[in-house]
């Protein structure tokens, strides 16, 4: 980390909220100096449908910012939803030349927008890399090649993409908004940078983000994301449940979710209720605690159970590292016994510690800066190199576009990664009655 203070700002565009946070950093400590929040109203599970309402959106993020604090903000780090990823292995290899040599930053750089020249395809736009070794001369097992002697340097890598309409709308967005992109970054990569310690990330470890418009799947290993699935089902249709159930109005729903909510239906005193108006305003409702935990806990066991089958089929379900909860979703008093008892499996909820952002809400925010700050040398010219290739950020440093193309001489190949979609799940008479209903 830099000894000089800077500020370093993200943004998350989730479906229930916008999230901007604001951390000074210097001298190797780090302060949240401003968080916005403002209702997301143009995003569904987790994709832009609505630009200029996520831009106006975002802006209102930005205005709750600096009501609590006037912080400059133009480059952001912004986050990027894996509902739709792909994760292809790419290998590639560059001659340096007939004489060995010192291995610089540039050649990565060459050996990387050679590769993205080579699979790039017209619909989807890579967003992520993660190195799982290089090779120089042969040596195999390398994690940082930089400042080594060699005459060819080849990487076996993973490459993240998503349909590149979601991705432009994503920066339109940004860009709509009045900020410069400084780098993107998957939110469980994010997330993994707070929530996850490094043999956890290299031993094996599981990522669930339990958000408002999705539930995303993730699977660390190796320091690398392998796998990433998404179970389009998250708080918002917890709210709809309520609503729908209770016949009340989708605000009062979430106010009720809020203020009442708990997976813990069997622990809740018979005889414990609340009151509520009716949708027309004119009656009021008394709804009976536990019946409230039950309509919340068929959706969470609907979504658990095709957690449980995502973790199945990619042989994740007994990693070393366990499993991690967080999100706004797994906010709900009793989540980690219930959630534990439906995936037969004791798991963690992880909520952020730094003061100001102490809540699942904000854990994919805190963690693109998280992320950002601590970063390493390989990994920074991994995402340098990306940015550069899609227009967004221009570090300091970097060569010219017809420099790298005049380098290298490169040899490189895919293999796609196996991603699962296919989950069903068993429901209980109540959950069924919830779902058939309604869905």
């Amino acid at each position: 980390m830099n000894n000089e203070s800077q500020v370093f700002v993200g943004i998350d565009i989730g479906t229930a909220f916008i999230k901007i946070i604001a951390i000074q950093a210097a001298n190797n400590s780090m302060n949240v100096v401003g968080v916005g929040v403002a209702e997301s109203k143009g995003v569904n599970k987790g994709m832009i449908v609505d630009i200029d309402q996520t831009i106006t959106d975002i802006k209102a993020a930005q205005a709750d910012l600096n009501k609590k604090s006037q912080i400059p903000m133009d480059q952001v780090t912004v986050g990027i939803p894996t509902g739709h990823l792909t994760i292809e292995e790419l290998k590639g290899s560059l001659k340096l030349g007939d004489n060995p040599r010192e291995i610089t930053e540039e050649d990565l750089r060459n050996l990387v927008t050679q590769i993205l020249g080579k699979h790039q395809v017209l619909d989807r736009d890579f967003v992520g890399f993660s190195s799982e070794e290089f090779i120089v001369d042969n040596f195999d097992g390398i994690h940082d090649p930089f400042g080594m002697m060699g005459m060819s340097l080849s990487i076996k890598c993973l490459a993240y993409s998503i349909p590149k309409t979601i991705f432009q709308n994503i920066i339109k967005a940004i860009k709509g908004a009045g900020f410069t992109v400084r780098n993107v970054v998957l939110n469980p990569v994010a997330i993994a940078a707070v929530a996850l310690s490094g043999a956890q990330r290299e031993m094996g470890t599981v990522l669930i983000d339990a958000g408002s418009g999705e539930t995303s799947v993730n699977v660390f290993q190796n320091g690398c994301l392998q796998v990433s699935d998404t179970i389009f089902e998250g708080g918002k249709n917890v709210t709809s449940d309520i609503s729908k159930v209770l016949q009340i109005s989708n605000q009062d729903a979430e106010t009720v979710k809020i203020d009442y909510g708990s997976l813990r239906s069997q622990d809740i005193p018979a005889g414990e209720s609340f009151v509520i108006k009716s949708l027309d305003r004119v009656k009021e409702i008394e709804i009976s605690d536990q019946y409230l935990s039950e309509i919340i806990g068929a959706r969470f066991e609907q979504i658990f159970d095709k957690v449980k089958q995502i973790l199945v089929s990619s042989s994740a379900f007994n990693l070393p590292g366990g499993i991690i909860i967080t999100g706004g979703n797994s906010a709900l008093p009793g989540t980690k016994d219930q959630v534990s008892k439906l995936l037969e499996k004791q798991i963690t909820i992880y909520v952020p510690d730094q003061i100001g952002v102490r809540n699942q809400i904000y854990t994919v925010v805190y963690g693109l800066i998280i992320h950002t700050l601590h970063i390493s040398k390989v990994q920074k010219t991994l995402e340098e190199t990306l940015n550069f290739n899609f227009h967004e950020a221009t570090p300091s440093g970097r060569q010219t576009e017809q420099a790298i193309e005049s380098e290298g001489d490169l040899t490189s190949e895919a293999e796609i990664k196996v991603k699962s979609k296919k989950n069903k799940g068993i429901m209980s008479s109540l959950k069924k009655w919830i779902y058939n209903l309604f869905e």
